[in-house]
């Protein structure tokens, strides 16, 4: 599972998922838009953040994008949506697609110490990463491999787009085509 606000979703997610998908041997990244997290405010409506998804997810035949997180209630936490998923999918082992920068956010999370019970925590690294001590870890499954260097955020891309600057080489050119046609993004100031 790639989990993710996706507003925009951008190459270096589709990046890091091709990443855990080849070093893990993966055969299906479940892209998963989150509907409403607690961090995160004004976000695009869930159906166009899904929509982006999926234009994205479906440029790699081993990528799906699930919606099991539209119309719940309350904000999302990702324990929440693998326990979903680990009841759903009993008989699959469930791995939880981050970037580095994620492990250090970890300790502020929804039961960090629960997301083992559902999943392995597949950590994307750039070379030259220093891994954490386990022990500061609130996990105790962890897998590492080697993550793609893309220096671009959905933040920046907001950003720029509002400022009319081009952001094609950061994203699908479906998802490209589909800001635009929707004008969104124009009159933020992130």
């Amino acid at each position: 599972m790639l989990g993710g606000t996706f507003d925009p979703p951008h190459l270096g997610h589709f990046t890091l998922a091709q990443s855990a998908a080849g070093a893990l041997g993966l055969e299906r990244v479940l892209w998963v838009p989150v509907a409403r997290p607690p961090h995160k405010k004004d976000l695009s409506p869930f159906a166009l953040r899904a929509a982006m998804a999926e234009m994205t997810a479906r440029r790699d035949p081993r990528f799906d994008v699930s919606r099991i997180e539209e119309g719940l209630p309350g904000e999302s936490y990702t324990v929440r949506t693998l326990a979903r998923l680990g009841q759903a999918l009993p008989e699959v082992e469930l791995f939880f697609i981050v970037g580095s920068d994620v492990l250090s956010e970890l300790v502020d999370w929804f039961h960090p110490e629960r997301l083992s019970r559902w999943a392995t925590l597949a950590c994307g690294v750039r070379p030259g990463y220093v891994r954490p001590d386990p022990e500061s870890l609130p996990v105790n499954r962890v897998v590492y491999f080697e993550g793609p260097e893309v220096a671009i955020s959905s933040t920046d891309i907001r950003r720029r787009v509002s400022q009319g600057l081009p952001v094609a080489e950061y994203l699908s050119p479906d998802v490209a085509r589909f800001i635009l046609n929707n004008s969104l993004y124009l009159t933020i100031s992130q």
